[in-house]
């Protein structure tokens, strides 16, 4: 694809930065026009040499005017699903900072619309292109492990006074929601996309444990049950001490577990080498644990690493798709993992169903 112009809207978004790196490292973008909206100057860094050609608007206007190919959408949620909706309207391709939008009713709107408009939308759910995952929805897929019975993650990061207690981040009027609706989403929705199954029933018990000075859970456990009746437990906390200040680079626990009948695959997220496990029963009731995966972990300094990369180029490629298949997440993916979050959110009496569900 030649000639391929990217808009990157940001701004007041920690993932802003590195999301122009991404979009500066793929081969398919030729230049970029970056939107900070509100001002001329953007409040993160852009490369005075950058290797392409990136010009600064400062309106959305200006950014519709030009009608790139693609305009990334990284906002904070409050503000986001509006210049969502005129770049669908306008009949962009638009991709979005997860979580889309505060609340399920919002991503509905978004989702419904780029199916009646006909315009491919996703959102930056990049974790599905991790090699890790990959490799174990593959194993999954092939029955080494026999019928899935329960799944098992954990995403636990750094406090939050190591990021910024006063961001939007912690404020749940603009965010819609505290770990789960920042990180959780991505564990849910990678559950889902490994077993290819939706969630059916969930519960979750959640507390804003840390003492710091935020109107948001900080810490949350889930119980769930998925289609075809697999048990599953997240568990998502903001308790680490220690690792880099701000919202780029923090520590984290990331662990995911699959059983099944046959045995159990497993592995640790975000570790170099990249690593994934399988144990099955063995003769005389041992177990044979097998590394199934062992590869240095790709590189790219850009947003969530090699998993953007793929992800964001899968989207331009499915742009590209005059069939429109291929894409890395549909709208009516986003707008079922909304729902799922949204059930977790009424379940532990956060939120009120009208907020959250879409009145048909």
């Amino acid at each position: 694809m030649m000639g391929f112009r990217a808009a990157l809207i940001a701004a007041d978004h920690p993932h802003s930065g590195p999301l122009l790196q991404t979009l500066l490292e793929i081969h398919q973008v030729d230049s970029i026009t970056v939107c900070h909206p509100g001002g001329p100057e953007p409040d993160f860094d852009v490369p005075a040499d950058a290797g392409k050609t990136v010009e600064l608007v400062d309106s959305l206007d200006s950014v519709l005017e030009i009608r790139p190919d693609l305009v990334l959408v990284a906002m904070p949620p409050d503000i986001s699903p509006a210049m969502c909706r005129r770049v669908l309207e306008a009949g962009i391709p638009c991709l979005s900072e997860k979580p889309a939008a505060r609340t399920a009713a919002e991503t509905a709107e978004l989702a419904d619309l780029a199916v009646t408009r006909r315009v491919p939308f996703s959102a930056l759910y990049c974790y599905r292109h991790n090699s890790q995952l990959l490799k174990a929805r593959e194993l999954i897929s092939s029955g080494v492990i026999g019928r899935p019975t329960s799944v098992e993650a954990r995403f636990i990061t750094s406090r939050p006074g190591y990021r910024d207690t006063g961001h939007w981040t912690f404020d749940s009027a603009r965010s819609g929601g505290g770990i789960l609706q920042w990180l959780g989403c991505h564990s849910l929705d990678a559950l889902m996309y490994l077993l290819d199954e939706d969630i059916r029933d969930i519960s979750m018990m959640a507390g804003t444990n840390s003492g710091e000075p935020i109107d948001v859970e900080d810490v949350a456990v889930l119980n769930f049950r998925m289609s075809s009746g697999v048990l599953g437990g997240l568990q998502l906390g903001y308790e680490l001490a220690g690792g880099a200040e701000g919202f780029v680079g923090n520590a984290k626990d990331r662990n995911f577990i699959i059983r099944g009948t046959g045995g159990q695959l497993s592995w640790n997220s975000g570790t170099d080498p990249e690593r994934l496990y399988l144990e099955v029963p063995a003769a005389e009731n041992e177990v044979e644990k097998t590394t199934v995966l062992d590869c240095p972990a790709p590189g790219s300094g850009g947003y969530a690493g090699a998993d953007g990369l793929a992800f964001i180029s899968a989207f331009i490629n499915h742009i590209g798709d005059q069939n429109q298949n291929g894409t890395p997440m549909s709208p009516a993916e986003i707008r079922r993992l909304s729902e799922v979050i949204a059930d977790a959110y009424l379940s532990a009496g956060l939120r009120t169903r009208k907020d959250q569900h879409k009145e048909v």
